[in-house]
């Protein structure tokens, strides 16, 4: 059996030590990592959600602006057109 002087052991074991606090801490930062990307992640798709139900909302606010604005060229072309056909002929000219 081979036999090992204490303080090569205690080194050794110091070494061993060192070793797995700088695995921990590499494991660590990319839990921390994978955690923040995660973040990154949810925070991007829920302002995708905001975004698409915005557009939604501003597409029928446009559709509805078109119907109104649409409506209302249409009466007051029929306006003009009924003042027009009571207009005299010089007031035509």
């Amino acid at each position: 059996m081979t036999e090992f002087c204490p303080e090569c052991l205690e080194e050794y074991v110091r070494l061993l030590r060192v070793d797995q606090k700088r695995l921990q801490d590499a494991e660590d930062a990319e839990v921390r990592k994978r955690e923040r990307a995660d973040a990154l992640l949810r925070n991007a798709s829920a302002q995708i959600g905001i975004m698409r139900n915005n557009n939604d909302e501003l597409k029928a606010r446009v559709k509805e602006l078109e119907i109104l604005i649409k409506g209302k060229f249409t009466t007051l072309g029929e306006i003009l057109h009924a003042r027009e056909s009571r207009s005299s002929p010089a007031r035509k000219e």
